[in-house]
Protein backbone atom coordinates (compact mmCIF):
# COMPACT_ATOMS: atom_id res chain seq x y z
CA UNK A 1 0.00 0.00 0.00
CA UNK A 2 1.08 3.69 -0.61
CA UNK A 3 2.66 5.61 2.00
CA UNK A 4 1.10 8.73 3.22
CA UNK A 5 3.35 11.19 2.02
CA UNK A 6 2.80 9.84 -1.55
CA UNK A 7 -0.68 11.99 -1.68
CA UNK A 8 -0.02 14.44 0.83
CA UNK A 9 0.39 18.24 0.31
CA UNK A 10 4.15 18.44 1.16
CA UNK A 11 5.39 21.58 2.75
CA UNK A 12 2.13 23.19 3.53
CA UNK A 13 1.01 26.31 4.84
CA UNK A 14 2.02 27.08 8.24
CA UNK A 15 1.68 30.00 10.95
CA UNK A 16 3.88 30.37 13.93
CA UNK A 17 2.62 30.58 17.84
CA UNK A 18 2.76 34.54 17.97
CA UNK A 19 0.60 34.52 14.81
CA UNK A 20 -2.66 35.93 15.38
CA UNK A 21 -6.32 34.14 15.12
CA UNK A 22 -6.95 36.80 12.36
CA UNK A 23 -4.17 35.72 10.18
CA UNK A 24 -5.23 32.08 10.40
CA UNK A 25 -8.71 32.96 9.30
CA UNK A 26 -7.64 35.20 6.20
CA UNK A 27 -5.39 32.32 4.76
CA UNK A 28 -8.26 29.76 5.93
CA UNK A 29 -10.77 32.49 3.92
CA UNK A 30 -8.31 33.04 0.98
CA UNK A 31 -6.50 29.55 0.09
CA UNK A 32 -9.93 27.64 1.19
CA UNK A 33 -7.90 25.34 3.85
CA UNK A 34 -10.22 23.77 6.83
CA UNK A 35 -6.59 23.54 9.14
CA UNK A 36 -3.28 25.42 9.47
CA UNK A 37 -0.18 23.28 11.09
CA UNK A 38 1.47 25.79 13.40
CA UNK A 39 5.28 25.37 13.58
CA UNK A 40 8.16 26.89 15.76
CA UNK A 41 11.67 26.42 14.11
CA UNK A 42 9.79 24.20 11.66
CA UNK A 43 8.66 21.88 14.11
CA UNK A 44 5.42 21.10 14.51
CA UNK A 45 3.82 22.40 17.90
CA UNK A 46 0.06 22.70 16.98
CA UNK A 47 -2.72 22.89 14.61
CA UNK A 48 -6.09 25.22 14.15
CA UNK A 49 -8.93 24.29 12.25
CA UNK A 50 -11.83 26.09 11.15
CA UNK A 51 -14.47 24.32 13.19
CA UNK A 52 -12.22 25.20 16.47
CA UNK A 53 -11.86 28.89 15.56
CA UNK A 54 -15.46 28.87 14.80
CA UNK A 55 -15.92 27.70 18.15
CA UNK A 56 -13.40 29.86 19.43
CA UNK A 57 -15.64 33.25 18.19
CA UNK A 58 -18.86 31.87 19.33
CA UNK A 59 -17.48 31.99 22.52
CA UNK A 60 -15.15 34.76 22.88
CA UNK A 61 -16.46 37.25 20.75
CA UNK A 62 -15.02 38.59 17.59
CA UNK A 63 -12.34 40.02 19.92
CA UNK A 64 -10.77 37.05 19.90
CA UNK A 65 -9.01 37.78 16.71
CA UNK A 66 -6.26 39.67 18.09
CA UNK A 67 -5.32 37.07 20.26
CA UNK A 68 -2.10 35.27 19.06
CA UNK A 69 -2.25 31.69 18.63
CA UNK A 70 -0.53 30.03 20.86
CA UNK A 71 -3.12 30.32 23.41
CA UNK A 72 -5.75 28.32 21.54
CA UNK A 73 -4.25 25.94 18.95
CA UNK A 74 -4.31 22.44 19.51
CA UNK A 75 -1.01 21.24 20.95
CA UNK A 76 0.77 18.20 20.67
CA UNK A 77 -1.35 17.33 17.90
CA UNK A 78 -2.09 13.84 16.35
CA UNK A 79 0.65 13.29 13.36
CA UNK A 80 2.16 10.26 11.58
CA UNK A 81 5.94 9.42 9.89
CA UNK A 82 6.16 9.98 6.20
CA UNK A 83 6.24 6.18 5.85
CA UNK A 84 2.70 5.33 7.69
CA UNK A 85 0.79 3.66 5.16
CA UNK A 86 -2.88 4.76 3.62
CA UNK A 87 -4.92 2.60 5.33
CA UNK A 88 -3.43 3.31 8.93
CA UNK A 89 -4.04 7.09 8.34
CA UNK A 90 -7.67 6.56 7.75
CA UNK A 91 -7.76 4.45 10.84
CA UNK A 92 -5.66 6.98 12.80
CA UNK A 93 -8.32 9.83 12.31
CA UNK A 94 -11.25 7.84 12.67
CA UNK A 95 -10.17 6.58 16.32
CA UNK A 96 -8.83 10.12 16.80
CA UNK A 97 -11.95 11.72 15.08
CA UNK A 98 -9.90 14.18 13.11
CA UNK A 99 -10.03 15.28 9.28
CA UNK A 100 -6.02 15.76 8.71
CA UNK A 101 -2.85 14.43 9.83
CA UNK A 102 0.33 16.38 10.25
CA UNK A 103 3.26 14.57 8.44
CA UNK A 104 6.56 14.73 10.21
CA UNK A 105 10.67 13.28 9.71
CA UNK A 106 11.05 11.28 12.49
CA UNK A 107 14.44 13.17 13.57
CA UNK A 108 13.45 16.39 14.98
CA UNK A 109 9.42 16.73 14.02
CA UNK A 110 9.89 18.74 10.69
CA UNK A 111 7.13 19.58 8.97
CA UNK A 112 7.48 17.39 6.15
CA UNK A 113 3.70 17.77 5.10
CA UNK A 114 -0.27 16.99 6.21
CA UNK A 115 -2.49 14.65 4.70
CA UNK A 116 -6.72 15.34 4.96
CA UNK A 117 -9.79 13.29 4.51
CA UNK A 118 -9.78 14.89 0.81
CA UNK A 119 -6.62 13.09 -0.11
CA UNK A 120 -7.84 10.14 1.51
CA UNK A 121 -10.89 10.13 -0.76
CA UNK A 122 -9.28 10.89 -4.06
CA UNK A 123 -7.31 7.98 -3.25
CA UNK A 124 -9.60 5.55 -2.87
CA UNK A 125 -12.16 6.43 -4.62
CA UNK A 126 -11.30 4.42 -7.69
CA UNK A 127 -11.95 1.45 -5.29
CA UNK A 128 -15.41 1.93 -4.45
CA UNK A 129 -17.62 -0.25 -6.52
CA UNK A 130 -20.44 1.04 -9.04
CA UNK A 131 -23.14 -0.33 -7.26
CA UNK A 132 -22.48 0.51 -3.58
CA UNK A 133 -26.26 1.42 -1.86
CA UNK A 134 -26.31 5.32 -0.67
CA UNK A 135 -28.97 4.41 1.39
CA UNK A 136 -26.51 2.49 3.68
CA UNK A 137 -23.66 5.22 4.34
CA UNK A 138 -25.73 9.10 4.65
CA UNK A 139 -26.30 10.28 7.53
CA UNK A 140 -30.33 9.88 8.02
CA UNK A 141 -30.14 12.57 10.66
CA UNK A 142 -28.39 15.54 9.26
CA UNK A 143 -28.16 19.10 11.48
CA UNK A 144 -30.52 21.40 10.08
CA UNK A 145 -31.48 25.13 10.93
CA UNK A 146 -34.32 27.10 9.36
CA UNK A 147 -33.12 28.91 6.20
CA UNK A 148 -35.14 32.02 6.70
CA UNK A 149 -35.02 32.58 10.25
CA UNK A 150 -31.03 31.81 11.44
CA UNK A 151 -28.75 34.19 12.02
CA UNK A 152 -24.79 33.65 12.00
CA UNK A 153 -24.72 33.91 15.44
CA UNK A 154 -27.47 30.90 15.67
CA UNK A 155 -25.86 28.71 13.68
CA UNK A 156 -22.18 29.11 15.16
CA UNK A 157 -24.27 27.82 18.38
CA UNK A 158 -25.38 25.25 16.70
CA UNK A 159 -21.47 24.08 14.79
CA UNK A 160 -20.34 24.98 18.15
CA UNK A 161 -22.99 22.91 20.77
CA UNK A 162 -23.08 19.62 18.46
CA UNK A 163 -19.18 19.98 16.93
CA UNK A 164 -19.60 19.99 13.63
CA UNK A 165 -18.63 22.02 10.73
CA UNK A 166 -21.99 21.61 8.67
CA UNK A 167 -25.42 22.56 9.04
CA UNK A 168 -28.37 22.08 6.09
CA UNK A 169 -30.66 25.17 5.83
CA UNK A 170 -34.16 24.16 4.91
CA UNK A 171 -37.33 25.75 4.26
CA UNK A 172 -40.66 25.01 6.34
CA UNK A 173 -41.52 22.05 4.07
CA UNK A 174 -37.86 20.19 4.71
CA UNK A 175 -36.13 21.31 1.27
CA UNK A 176 -32.91 21.67 1.07
CA UNK A 177 -32.23 25.86 0.40
CA UNK A 178 -28.30 25.61 0.87
CA UNK A 179 -25.35 24.31 3.48
CA UNK A 180 -23.35 26.42 5.45
CA UNK A 181 -20.00 25.30 6.72
CA UNK A 182 -17.56 26.56 9.61
CA UNK A 183 -14.82 27.54 6.64
CA UNK A 184 -18.15 29.68 4.82
CA UNK A 185 -18.50 31.96 7.96
CA UNK A 186 -14.67 32.18 8.55
CA UNK A 187 -14.94 33.47 5.45
CA UNK A 188 -17.27 35.87 5.61
CA UNK A 189 -15.62 37.00 8.80
CA UNK A 190 -12.51 37.71 7.19
CA UNK A 191 -14.16 39.47 4.44
CA UNK A 192 -15.83 41.75 6.48
CA UNK A 193 -12.16 42.68 8.36
CA UNK A 194 -10.64 43.42 4.83
CA UNK A 195 -13.88 45.56 4.34
CA UNK A 196 -13.83 47.16 7.66
CA UNK A 197 -10.21 46.77 8.88
CA UNK A 198 -11.50 46.21 12.13
CA UNK A 199 -13.79 43.27 13.76
CA UNK A 200 -16.13 44.76 14.40
CA UNK A 201 -20.41 45.56 14.53
CA UNK A 202 -23.48 42.95 14.44
CA UNK A 203 -21.91 41.15 11.74
CA UNK A 204 -23.21 37.97 13.79
CA UNK A 205 -26.65 38.76 13.62
CA UNK A 206 -26.80 38.89 10.37
CA UNK A 207 -29.56 36.25 8.12
CA UNK A 208 -27.29 33.02 7.26
CA UNK A 209 -29.44 33.52 4.15
CA UNK A 210 -27.31 36.51 2.84
CA UNK A 211 -24.02 34.72 3.46
CA UNK A 212 -25.12 31.20 1.94
CA UNK A 213 -24.71 30.51 -2.12
CA UNK A 214 -27.99 29.94 -3.25
CA UNK A 215 -26.75 27.34 -5.91
CA UNK A 216 -27.11 24.19 -3.61
CA UNK A 217 -25.52 21.05 -4.78
CA UNK A 218 -28.30 18.13 -4.04
CA UNK A 219 -27.83 14.75 -5.19
CA UNK A 220 -30.95 11.87 -5.14
CA UNK A 221 -31.17 9.03 -2.59
CA UNK A 222 -30.89 7.06 -5.79
CA UNK A 223 -27.44 7.83 -7.40
CA UNK A 224 -24.25 5.49 -7.16
CA UNK A 225 -22.04 5.78 -3.52
CA UNK A 226 -19.10 6.10 -6.52
CA UNK A 227 -20.96 8.80 -8.53
CA UNK A 228 -21.98 11.09 -5.17
CA UNK A 229 -18.01 10.38 -4.30
CA UNK A 230 -16.97 11.86 -7.52
CA UNK A 231 -19.07 14.34 -7.38
CA UNK A 232 -17.50 15.59 -4.05
CA UNK A 233 -14.18 15.39 -5.60
CA UNK A 234 -14.65 17.81 -8.93
CA UNK A 235 -16.72 20.41 -6.82
CA UNK A 236 -14.11 20.20 -3.61
CA UNK A 237 -16.95 19.81 -1.13
CA UNK A 238 -16.76 18.04 1.80
CA UNK A 239 -20.41 16.48 2.20
CA UNK A 240 -23.72 17.02 0.34
CA UNK A 241 -27.71 16.66 1.05
CA UNK A 242 -29.38 13.49 -0.31
CA UNK A 243 -33.23 14.64 -1.00
CA UNK A 244 -36.11 12.16 -2.07
CA UNK A 245 -38.00 12.37 -5.49
CA UNK A 246 -40.03 14.21 -3.63
CA UNK A 247 -37.01 16.96 -3.30
CA UNK A 248 -37.18 16.42 0.67
CA UNK A 249 -34.06 16.17 3.11
CA UNK A 250 -33.35 12.09 3.77
CA UNK A 251 -29.83 12.79 4.84
CA UNK A 252 -26.25 13.52 3.68
CA UNK A 253 -23.12 12.12 2.85
CA UNK A 254 -19.50 13.17 3.44
CA UNK A 255 -16.43 12.81 3.06
CA UNK A 256 -16.08 10.71 6.22
CA UNK A 257 -18.55 8.64 4.89
CA UNK A 258 -16.38 7.66 2.34
CA UNK A 259 -13.46 6.61 4.29
CA UNK A 260 -15.96 4.89 6.36
CA UNK A 261 -16.98 2.78 3.41
CA UNK A 262 -13.24 1.75 2.39
CA UNK A 263 -12.92 0.96 5.94
CA UNK A 264 -15.76 -1.52 6.11
CA UNK A 265 -15.05 -3.13 2.34
CA UNK A 266 -11.81 -3.45 2.94
CA UNK A 267 -11.04 -1.56 -0.17
CA UNK A 268 -7.56 0.14 1.12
Amino acid sequence: MAQVISIATQNPTSLRPIGLVSEAVEIMSKLHFRRIPIVWEDSLVGIVTARDLLYLIENKGLSVLTDELQYHMVKEPIFVYRDVELGDAVKLMFEHNIGSLPIVSERDRTLAGIVTERDLVRAFTENIFADADLREFISTVPTTAPYKTSTVMKIMKIMAKQKIRRVILIDSKNIVMGVITASDILRYISEHIVRTGEPEGDILKEKISTITNPDVTVVDINESVSEVAKLLIEKGIGGVPVIDENKELMGVFTERDILLLVGTYNLM
